[in-house]
């Protein structure tokens, strides 16, 4: 099977990109077929943190998908959220401060 992911997200909006995954090669049903994810569907790992001193910094981490297309086959899931993590740099811009 192979998935091609493709995120538009970029600083300073970083988590508000177009998330579009492409499977082909699966013999899962809709195979072979390209979803577009809602709006606002990846959070990144990590986040903002500060000190005592309000000394700020953002840490980094894994992504998380919050919603799939209504169609989306579930038995793809964590094989989207994989290669979700091996294409798209983590990061956290810390544009919701």
């Amino acid at each position: 099977m192979n998935i091609k992911i493709d995120y538009d997200g970029a600083y300073p909006n970083l988590c508000s990109g177009k998330l579009t995954v492409t499977v082909e090669g699966s013999e899962i049903k809709r195979a072979n077929k390209v979803w577009s994810f809602p709006s606002h569907c990846m959070s990144p790992g990590g986040g903002i943190h500060r000190s005592a001193d309000w000394d700020m910094w953002a840490t980094q981490g894994p992504w998380s998908i919050s919603e799939y297309p209504e169609d989306f086959p579930e038995e793809l899931e964590a094989a989207v959220l994989e290669e979700v993590n091996n294409s798209v740099a983590w990061g956290n811009c810390g544009g919701c401060i």
